[in-house]
């Protein structure tokens, strides 16, 4: 068992809470499981550095007011330059709490920056696994399908494998024969969304699984060993959100006011500051997992900002988010929590506490379908 060689493949350096912590859960299950070793495959592309770019809302404003000529927009995105200039030191922090923490708890490969790297010089090892997260989303791939996540570079005898893969908003009719082509030589595949599982299987004519995100497939205990201090004076709300929603933060304000505490913001958008929220930015994932395990409510329209809403039992409210909401829905319908679902118009009249009696057990269970998978999915022949 020890002999075994696992990589992984999967966004594992986007400044992304979430994107972080499910790659640090899957190398950390994988290992536990199979006893051997687990390096992820250190893969930035050209299309994941460029957003790293500080000033990419700058850019992409000054693409928009090329096409258009806009004086409206020039001025947004003078606006955004200026921002960015004063936001330089918060983001120069943020990326290195996110570089010293993934340095500290992610084994990783060399460095690999296209498809074509990775077929020249692949990485050794016995078993590959793309996911999780949306590997296979083409909106966040460069506008196609990357086939370094789906393990194109792997030699021939090697065993590949796909856990939690999140397809976004891909369309698998019209990628059919693509994905067809990407996917052979997989043994197993499964997704992470059910509203995806039909379509995936339908387009590769196959059978699909669907599984926990990797984050799930852990406890509280583990994430409190990866916790970084914070200072926080008294209780607050907290704001997580991956899409600029006014709603959102009209209803954390409501459940600062009804409580009498703060709101703190933790949003993806680091240039946004609401009236009435303290703004973080320059934080890493460990700060991230205190923030999460010390609020008194979470809000948020983040798959992860949820699923650690859940792994910490914390009081919580999910607004889905426009496009990529399904996983959202989807995880809370399978633990009988749509009650913490606010739909878009659609206002809490009371601020209930969270039920975990039964989506505890449902968690359980559908842990122990996941980790299934994933046992067979390492298991040496």
């Amino acid at each position: 068992m020890s002999s075994m060689r696992i990589n992984t493949i999967t966004f594992m350096n986007a400044s992304n809470f979430g994107a972080a912590l499910q790659c640090i859960a899957l190398q950390k299950k994988a290992a536990e499981l199979s006893g051997g070793e687990v390096r992820v495959i250190s893969y930035l592309p050209e299309y994941i550095t460029k957003k790293q770019d500080s000033y990419r809302e700058a850019h992409k404003a000054r693409e928009r007011f090329k096409k258009k000529k806009s004086p409206k927009l020039l001025a947004a995105m003078a606006g955004k330059y200026v921002l960015c200039f004063f936001a330089q030191p918060k983001l120069r922090r943020r990326k290195a709490a996110f570089d010293a923490f993934l340095k500290e708890n992610i084994t990783l490969t060399r460095d690999y920056t296209a498809p074509e790297e990775l077929t020249a010089q692949p990485p050794e090892g016995d078993i590959f696994l793309c996911g999780s997260d949306q590997i296979w989303n083409p909106a966040l791939t460069g506008d196609r399908l990357d086939p370094a996540f789906f393990l194109s570079f792997v030699p021939e005898g090697k065993r590949k494998a796909a856990y939690a893969v999140s397809l976004g908003e891909l369309d698998t009719e019209k990628h059919s024969s693509e994905l067809k082509e990407l996917t052979e030589g997989f043994e197993r595949i499964s997704v992470r969304e059910m509203s995806s599982q039909g379509a995936l299987s339908a387009a590769l004519g196959r059978e699909v699984e669907c599984v926990l995100d990797p984050t799930l497939l852990l406890g509280k205990e583990d994430y409190e060993a990866l916790e970084k201090p914070v200072k926080t004076k008294g209780d607050y709300v907290l704001l997580y959100t991956m899409q600029n929603s006014h709603q959102a933060v009209s209803l954390a304000k409501r459940i600062g006011g009804k409580l009498g505490v703060r709101v703190i913001d933790l949003s993806a958008n680091t240039l946004r500051k609401f009236r009435g929220t303290e703004r973080v930015t320059d934080i890493g994932p460990g700060e991230f997992l205190s923030y999460v395990k010390n609020a008194r409510w979470v809000v948020t329209n983040s798959f992860h900002g949820t699923a650690f809403s859940i792994i910490y039992k914390k009081d919580f409210y999910t607004l889905p988010h426009s496009t990529r909401g399904g996983r959202m829905t989807d995880l809370l319908r399978s633990l009988g929590l749509e009650d913490r679902l606010v739909t878009e118009g659609k206002t809490p009249s009371s601020f209930d506490p969270t039920d975990y009696n039964d989506a505890e057990k449902r968690l359980q269970e559908l842990k122990d379908t996941s980790l299934g998978f994933l046992k067979e999915a390492l298991e040496l022949r």
